[in-house]
């Protein structure tokens, strides 16, 4: 009769540890897929938005070479209210030899060190990073955590990849929409 007691307690122990377990790994994977469904939402919206604002202003050819200055203070002024009112730090377009063609934070021009992911892209493959920012970042005062997002959308024309662009976002609002979800 005693041994009922002494295994209802091992039960209770092992039922709250896999409880524990159970719940851990729920969190873990509705974060991990709200984290995936929130980049590739505002991905596609980002393309969207990209889409209907640059590739008017652009004809196939000004793919080719550095915009004139025409075109680029067209697209800074399209893109200003953009990145005053979202969480995006900089767009910039690559073209098909890697070259960079237009970036809209003047101060700050990169050169990509990182050029198979820009590559992919050219392939018609969509992809993003996720990074922390470097202390001699331009960005650093933009946003409040370290971290930024970059997106890298191929631009197509007749089928046909003519350029990339590259759309640095503050990744603080993905962060707080997840903690907000897996913490309340």
């Amino acid at each position: 009769m005693k041994k009922l007691p002494n295994l209802l307690k091992k039960f209770l122990i092992y039922s709250f540890i896999s409880y524990l377990l159970t719940s851990i790994l729920l969190i873990f994977f509705i974060s991990k897929h709200i984290k995936e469904d929130r980049i590739y939402s505002d991905e596609q919206m980002t393309n969207l938005i990209l889409h209907n604002i640059i590739e008017p202003e652009l004809k196939v050819y000004s793919y080719n070479a550095k915009l004139s200055p025409l075109i680029t203070d067209e697209l800074d002024n399209k893109l200003e209210s953009l990145i005053n009112d979202s969480y995006l730090i900089s767009i910039k377009i690559w073209n098909t030899k890697l070259d960079l063609i237009y970036s809209s934070n003047k101060n700050f021009i990169e050169h990509y060190n990182n050029k198979n992911i820009l590559k992919q892209a050219l392939q018609s493959k969509e992809n993003y990073v996720i990074s922390n920012i470097d202390k001699n970042s331009p960005y650093l005062n933009l946003i409040e955590s370290n971290k930024i997002i970059k997106f890298y959308l191929p631009v197509t024309s007749n089928n046909e990849t003519i350029g990339v662009y590259e759309v640095i976002k503050s990744y603080d609002d993905i962060g707080v929409h997840i903690k907000k979800l897996t913490f309340t």
